[in-house]
């Protein structure tokens, strides 16, 4: 199996084309390698340091930014909360086990 390995460089001049590649290795995949040099070790870094300080948190934190039921995936989703296959259209898998 190759894993699509998308550059999101041109993001802001050709965002229809690198969505579509990102959804395509998605869905065909489950994972996808992207690659730019807009984006630093350090941003990554950050990001990482930011995401654990957030999990961190205590529960009745996260559940205050939990994202409507009837809205797109925005805000926390708890454990066996949510599930991606449905949101692709695959309704024949249980829930994901994991926060998000």
């Amino acid at each position: 199996m190759n894993i699509p390995i998308i550059n999101i460089n041109d993001y802001n001049n050709n965002k229809l084309n690198i969505n579509k590649q990102i959804q395509n290795g998605i869905e065909k995949y489950g994972f996808l390698y992207i690659i730019s040099d807009i984006i630093t070790n350090k941003d990554i870094n950050n990001i990482i340091k930011l995401s654990k300080q957030y999990f961190d948190l205590k529960n009745y934190i996260k559940y205050s930014h939990i994202h409507p039921s009837n809205s797109a995936r925005r805000g926390y989703s708890g454990i066996n909360t949510e599930n991606f296959a449905s949101l692709i259209g695959i309704s024949n898998i249980s829930n994901d086990n994991v926060e998000k």
